[in-house]
């Protein structure tokens, strides 16, 4: 990590990030800051709140209670596309793969212009009848 790293400032922070489903508290993150830079690990045994920490940050759980800002901003809970605007982006560890696209397609599915496979024009080819064209 570099001083202009730190001084730029979290690239994650998470303040006060409770998630509960009823009764039962899943998560508890008084106050976690992430710096660009960082090499960071998140471990615990099952049911630790791992998956649900990570999917407050990229917008898929809905914190109970806090605030999840990313760049310095705050990133509307529960909303994966202002947190993918903000640049966050997540591999789930039960990710579904399309078998017919690459390891890197698949995780830039959904994230590429469209008409494209991983930044690269889909054309059919060249001898391509016109109703094989929609490859």
């Amino acid at each position: 990590m570099t001083a202009a790293d730190v001084a730029a400032g979290p690239a994650v922070h998470l303040r006060q990030v409770t998630k509960a489903y009823g009764q039962v508290r899943v998560l508890d993150v008084p106050d976690l800051v992430l710096r660009r830079g960082e090499v960071v690990a998140l471990v615990g045994e099952n049911g630790a709140g791992k998956s649900t920490m990570m999917g407050a940050i990229a917008g898929t759980v809905t914190p109970t209670t806090g605030v999840v800002d990313v760049g310095g901003k705050e990133v509307a809970a529960g909303h994966p596309a202002a947190a993918a605007a903000a640049g966050v982006a997540m591999v789930s560890q039960e990710f579904p793969l399309v078998a017919q696209l690459s390891v890197a397609e698949n995780l830039l599915l959904g994230r590429t212009p469209e008409g494209t496979r991983a930044g690269r024009a889909i054309r059919p080819p060249a001898d391509a009848a016109p109703e094989d064209s929609t490859r």
